[in-house]
């Protein structure tokens, strides 16, 4: 008996295998002894087979890892299966499907760099952005972050190949710099900007000179400490934190800030401080444009140091990342009717995989 859906990465570092999980199951008090498990997989890159041999000791089970070798991305179908003389077959087999897809690159563009790697500005972004998602959860993405200082407001980078583009407490930003980021928005890129000591109405008038803003920015940043009193709990990036006991963003304070005063006709409210938006983002062509006002460090607030920081930082960079709000390609339930057709069937674009409780064996 197979009776958990193989685990899976989503994504994956290009050198490693993609790692098929499965689990098989004894029920009877006598060992099984070299039982074959195949398990076979369908995508862009062709078949792909895989095979190997086990003992299960009675009323115990064993755990199989089936490496395959993928390098072109995209959506891969495929089902593990046991040979053997089981009178109960039905439940020997297990379809998946998995979507295979090289990390989103993101870049951070630090706009003061620290005297040590701990007191740069991107040091928490950079840490949050690069943890590795946990291994079989397929709602996690995986990021490739690269880095630069860019504190002078010199020398701005081209952003073919991005996905998003982080800037933090960036100094000053030029008309062409503007046009750059307003061709990457437009083009269907995210782009995520931060607060902080040099970051102001002023420093961001060519972004709304290109119509790349959340608003009316506070003429100068608030010296108070305040809490976050409401928040878009239905928001794709923030949808997981609706829940309190997921994170509750009411506990969110800082000590600064640059509001935003008036929200732009268009633009959606994430984060609100009372009558002012902590948070707010903007659609921009093809692409979004988030605004925070309170800084990327512990600058302005200790929200690095909470447990909120993590998701909500990889949740929107995430959010921005994935042009028109891509859902996932793949759905996987449980049969509900016993006679249900099993496997896989796509549909509208997506791959639904239908497999039995493996309870019911």
């Amino acid at each position: 008996n197979l009776p958990s859906n193989p685990g899976y990465r989503k994504s994956n570092p290009a050198d490693s295998p993609i790692m098929i999980r499965a689990t098989a199951r004894n029920y009877g008090p006598l060992p099984a002894r070299n039982i074959e498990l195949r398990a076979t997989c369908l995508g862009p890159g062709g078949p792909l087979t895989v095979t190997r041999q086990v003992d299960i000791p009675g009323r115990a089970s064993t755990r199989i890892e089936f490496p395959f070798d993928i390098k072109q991305d995209g959506v891969y179908q495929g089902q593990v299966t046991m040979e053997s003389s089981d009178s109960l077959a039905v439940d020997d087999q297990r379809w998946f499907a998995f979507e295979a897809r090289k990390p989103d690159r993101v870049l951070l563009i630090d706009g003061q760099e620290g005297r040590s790697v701990f007191a740069n500005e991107t040091y928490f972004l950079e840490t949050a952005l690069k943890l590795r998602p946990l291994e079989g959860n397929p709602s996690h993405r995986a990021f490739e972050v690269e880095r630069i200082v860019w504190e002078n407001g010199r020398g701005f980078p081209r952003l073919d190949g991005y996905r998003a583009v982080v800037l933090a407490n960036v100094r000053r930003l030029t008309h062409e710099d503007a046009d750059r980021l307003r061709e990457f928005l437009d083009a269907g890129g995210g782009v995520l900007l931060f607060a902080g000591s040099q970051v102001s109405r002023e420093s961001l008038a060519p972004l709304a000179a290109v119509g790349v803003t959340p608003g009316e920015l506070a003429a100068a940043p608030r010296d108070q400490r305040a809490r976050v009193t409401a928040w878009a709990n239905k928001h794709p990036a923030l949808t997981s934190l609706a829940d309190p006991q997921r994170g509750y963003l009411r506990r969110l304070e800082v000590q600064k800030s640059l509001p935003v005063e008036q929200v732009a006709v268009g633009a959606t409210a994430l984060l609100e401080m009372g009558p002012q938006a902590l948070a707010v983002e903007s659609p921009v062509g093809r692409g979004r444009f988030i605004y925070v006002g309170v800084s990327a460090g512990r600058d302005w607030s200790d929200w690095p140091r909470t447990r909120l920081y993590v998701p909500i930082v990889r949740q929107i960079v995430a959010y921005l990342a994935a042009p028109g709000g891509e859902r996932s390609p793949i759905r996987d339930r449980l049969a509900e009717r016993w006679d249900e057709s099993l496997g896989t069937a796509e549909s509208d674009g997506r791959v639904t995989v239908v497999n039995l409780d493996p309870r019911e064996s």
